[in-house]
């Protein structure tokens, strides 16, 4: 992208409706008004604000743009990871220490603006910038959107967390190289396994130990790494999918109906996809906690539990797929909805911010949001449940067998389409996952055609 640092961050002429001096004028305005209040209700909370609105009015790229542009984004390089998205890092970082400490709610309200700040700033301004390795910035955004919503749960959050096996005497006497430790561990833990939120974690972390903890799961790591490889490369092939500019899985030239079954079997293999390189990075991390970090193994139960074998939706979305985002989902979409609209309330609250965490984590890739697909795609699961319970209720008869698991493909695998088409005309199948030279399939292709080449010669 040719364009200097200055020219990317200079503010358009007009934000929403207001001329960009008369925006600073109603910030400054606000913020004066503000920090008098700050100074007589919440002391603490004063100085942060005062840092954070200099921060803020001081810098020339500074204004709220409600609907920014992917291409004014700039390149990841060193430079843009020390002085961007360290300082994001850190502040999530600090957000997970303040947590797990008494009485630290104001601190943590101070600094919720800026974690939030530099989020947007990191998440909208740069990105990977190789066509090749698109599905980093996919990843970036995702990553961006769930440091977000788990400060949100920790700011407001009045009692802190705490270990599920300390006692309260444990807790005070805590050392101050514990209490960063535990900060570590919380915001590295996505299921909350070992504290005190985390007890009802699915699958359960209460998991066989065996002295072969390590090798095997590097062998599930390799294993899981190579079934992934001939699924992209099946993907790829079968679906014309080679490409990082993209391509719809739907073929034009074929008839309705099998143009419909090609592309379900390509959202298949897809959901396959999803499935085994989640796990390949799973074992990687778990490999990660247990021999660098000295993790114990029951730290890292399975990611999954057979979700092929799911018999309800309840089933397939509460206990059988991966629960990483399960927790922010409930508190961000969930407990509020439940709140306002019911128990429907709550299951589409939960989906909603499913929805937005995907397709705002897709407008990363550099070609918009999509919420007509992407989102769509996980209201219709929120409704499939609703009516699956409403089933339930009338006909006192649950889900479960045969027909239970037709049920979950038939409303899973075909609404899909939509969401899997969005995926790849972004160019997903055709980005680079694993480098050529050490891809498995690439290694298998020249083992048999060295094979081959030997048995002609004999």
């Amino acid at each position: 992208m040719d364009m200097d640092w200055m020219s990317a961050l200079q503010p358009p002429k007009t934000i929403v409706g207001y001329q960009v001096e008369g925006f600073r004028a109603h910030v400054e305005e606000y913020s004066v008004r503000y920090k008098s209040f700050l100074a007589q209700c919440y002391p603490q909370l004063a100085y942060s604000f005062q840092l954070l609105s200099a921060m803020v009015l001081s810098f020339p790229g500074a204004y709220i743009d409600l609907s920014p542009s992917p291409d004014n984004r700039l390149p990841i390089n060193f430079d843009v990871i020390v002085s961007e998205i360290v300082p994001l890092l850190l502040c999530y970082y600090a957000s997970a220490v303040l947590i797990t400490v008494p009485n630290t709610i104001a601190i943590r309200l101070a600094l919720l603006p800026i974690t939030v700040w530099l989020a947007w700033r990191v998440g909208t301004g740069f990105y990977f910038d190789d066509p090749q390795f698109n599905h980093l910035n996919y990843g970036l955004g995702i990553s961006i959107l769930v440091i977000v919503m788990r400060a949100i749960e920790w700011t407001f959050r009045i009692n802190p967390y705490r270990r599920v096996h300390k006692s309260d005497a444990q807790i005070e006497l805590r050392s101050p190289r514990e209490v960063l430790l535990e900060g570590f561990d919380l915001a590295c833990n996505a299921r909350g396994i070992g504290w005190c939120w985390g007890r009802n974690c699915i699958p359960s972390p209460l998991t066989p130990i065996t002295s072969s903890f390590t090798v095997d799961t590097f062998l599930r790591m390799i294993g899981y790494l190579s079934i992934f490889d001939v699924i992209h490369t099946t993907l790829q092939f079968t679906g014309g999918l080679t490409s990082p500019v993209g391509a719809s899985i739907y073929d034009p030239s074929l008839p309705p109906i099998p143009r419909y079954l090609r592309s379900t079997f390509l959202t298949f293999l897809t959901g396959l996809s999803v499935y085994t390189a989640v796990n390949t990075l799973y074992q990687f991390f778990t490999l990660i906690g247990v021999i660098i970090f000295r993790q114990n193994q029951s730290q890292w139960p399975p990611l999954f539990n057979s979700p092929i074998h799911a018999t309800s939706l309840a089933d397939y979305w509460g206990k059988r797929w991966h629960q990483l985002f399960r927790r922010n989902f409930l508190i961000i979409g969930g407990k509020p909805m439940h709140f306002l609209f019911g128990k429907i309330g709550g299951a589409f609250g939960v989906f909603l911010v499913s929805a937005l965490l995907h397709d705002l984590g897709m407008w990363c890739m550099g070609r918009g949001m999509e919420f007509e697909t992407v989102g769509v795609y996980f209201l219709i699961q929120g409704l499939g449940m609703v009516i699956e319970a409403a089933i339930e209720a009338q006909s006192g008869i649950k889900f479960s067998g045969r027909w239970g698991k037709l049920w979950v493909y038939a409303w899973v695998v075909p609404s899909a389409n939509i969401l899997s088409d969005a995926w790849h005309r972004r160019g997903l199948a055709g980005s680079t996952f694993i480098p050529d030279p050490i891809r498995p399939t690439h290694l298998a292709w020249l083992a048999l055609s060295s094979v081959y080449q030997y048995i002609n010669k004999l």
